[in-house]
């Protein structure tokens, strides 16, 4: 049985950036090792 992630991002704060690099960066690397 396959695990299931769910990655959130964004948001309406001053730090929404910050969260949408953090958030690809995580799906990048998760996606890359057979996510």
């Amino acid at each position: 049985m396959a695990d299931k992630v769910a990655v959130l991002m964004g948001g309406t704060s001053a730090e929404r950036e910050v969260s949408l690099n953090s958030g690809q960066a995580v799906l990048r690397r998760i996606t890359g090792n057979g996510h």
